[in-house]
């Protein structure tokens, strides 16, 4: 039988049982039906290629699909002079190891051209073609064709977080991550302007989509009227009862609390917002986790890290620490506590500033033990890191509440991680450790570098008055939202003003 579809002139027909296909290395051969079918309806574009003596050099799927689908007795094959056994080896090689295979924009762009040729083709002949069609010409499903159309239009738009993604999966994660964060955004401008609740992190939709695609089954007023000097007698919360966790005591029946959450929670740079939100001496105490200065890089293997490393450049953050301090010591009342988490490479350095600054510093830092499994990207030179240190510095006669029996608190941050949404949140209950050594119950503590509001929560649960400050957008949001869940955990019937 000779061939029924189109071929390029210069091919020679040759009978496929005198084809030599033995030796080859190839041994999956994938899907020969699509392959065949694409053959008759668009012809054989690139022919097998033969030697001399009709040893096969390349195209053995060709072949087979011709052959063995079609049930093509006559081949249209290129004839290329191989020198020897070793050349043919090369020649095979070379055609199926070397070839660069397309990136994954240009699949894409690819898949939205065939897509967009043809539906304007059957709009020509008054018919119907949609993504269902596609699909099954190029033997994807229509949702695979469905994002790639998705994602065509960003790489045209010439968006570059779309266009660095290494895979399809990470380019479609990154639009539902973007989708989730302005969602974020908008429920927290509604709970901050008409107090109403929302989720604390990302939807399950979101995280079922995502998991989908993991999985392969797819290829996105308040403190600015306080005079300078404090926020004595504001009175904005009255806490119900002691709580070591969330949620705190709540009933139907509890009075109504009313919160100026979007004067408690204030988005910007802590060494502006201190000065001109706060004012001199107006916080009780400065318990915080502040940017590290180290590199993240060498953190790659935490999920969620992506979503901070902007915060955390290590020149950047060592060049601020000074005004940070000087930051913290301007709004801080005599008497006060200036705690914040910080790394070991760090130790001397911040000692010195914070004492020169006029701080007393505890010569030895707080330790938090972690309970969960850490990881190592270095296992085999290095003993794993377990802990997290806080360095806590006392502003004049500042003394504890009680006296501490240990410097060490140990426990895990699994769970709360993933509520929300953040890598490195610290535990309720470890905050809750060191409030519970510093700060009586309604003075205010100040968290300048809050995220997405874990010491925040601890400071509502412990009956203080949180203020928090974040720079990142999304953070900002999620820390938004998150306080106010808080709130109405401790009372329903709060009230946002």
């Amino acid at each position: 039988m000779t061939p029924n579809f189109k071929f390029p002139s210069q091919a020679v027909l040759i009978d496929a049982n005198l084809i030599d296909c033995s030796g080859r290395t190839r041994q999956d051969f994938g899907d020969l039906e699509a392959l065949a079918a694409s053959i008759t309806e668009n012809g054989l574009l690139q022919p097998p290629v033969v030697d001399t003596h009709n040893i096969l050099l390349g195209g053995e799927r060709r072949i087979r699909a011709i052959r063995d689908i079609l049930k093509v007795t006559q081949i249209p094959c290129l004839v290329f002079e191989a020198l020897d056994d070793s050349h043919r080896a090369i020649l095979e090689a070379e055609e199926n190891i070397r070839r660069k295979p397309p990136t994954w924009q240009e699949r894409v762009l690819g898949v939205a051209k065939v897509h967009e040729v043809s539906k304007r083709g059957a709009v020509l002949n008054s018919a119907r073609w949609t993504i269902v069609e596609t699909g099954e010409m190029l033997s994807i499903s229509f949702s695979n064709v469905n994002n790639a159309l998705t994602l065509a239009r960003y790489i045209r738009s010439g968006d570059v977080e779309i266009n660095k993604c290494v895979n399809i999966s990470d380019a479609l994660k990154l639009l539902i991550l973007r989708r989730e964060r302005e969602a974020l955004k908008r429920q927290a401008e509604l709970l901050t302007a008409h107090g109403v609740s929302a989720p604390s992190s990302i939807s399950q939709d979101a995280k079922d989509l995502i998991a989908k695609i993991e999985g392969g089954e797819t290829d996105e007023e308040f403190f600015s009227t306080v005079p300078v000097g404090g926020l004595q007698g504001v009175g904005v919360i009255s806490p119900l009862a002691d709580a070591d966790e969330l949620p705190g005591v709540s009933g139907p029946n509890l009075p109504q609390t009313e919160v100026p959450l979007s004067k408690l929670i204030h988005k910007g740079k802590m060494e502006d917002l201190c000065y001109s939100v706060l004012g001199a001496e107006s916080v009780d105490h400065v318990i915080t986790d502040w940017p590290y200065g180290i590199d993240m890089a060498n953190l790659d293997t935490i999920e969620g890290i992506e979503d901070v490393k902007a915060e955390h450049d290590v020149a950047s953050n060592i060049a601020d620490f000074p005004r940070w301090i000087a930051a913290v010591d301007y709004v801080l009342r005599p008497g006060g506590f200036f705690i914040t988490w910080y790394d070991l490479d760090h130790h001397e350095k911040i000692q010195t500033l914070c004492r020169k600054q006029g701080f007393s510093v505890q010569r030895w830092p707080l330790i938090w033990y972690k309970t969960h499994s850490c990881r190592n990207s270095a296992a085999n030179k290095n003993f794993t890191k377990n802990y997290e240190c806080a360095l806590v510095c006392r502003k004049g006669n500042a003394t504890l509440l009680s006296p501490q029996q240990s410097s060490v608190w140990a426990g895990t941050n699994d769970d709360l991680k993933v509520t929300l949404g953040h890598p490195f949140v610290k535990p309720l209950k470890l905050w809750q450790w060191v409030f519970n050594a510093v700060a009586m119950r309604g003075q205010c503590v100040l968290d300048p570098f809050a995220g997405v509001g874990s010491s925040t929560i601890a400071a509502i649960a412990g009956g203080l008055l949180p203020i928090a400050f974040e720079s990142n957008d999304d953070h900002y949001n999620r820390l938004i939202i998150n306080t106010g869940n808080a709130f109405r955990q401790l009372n329903p019937n709060t009230k946002f003003i």
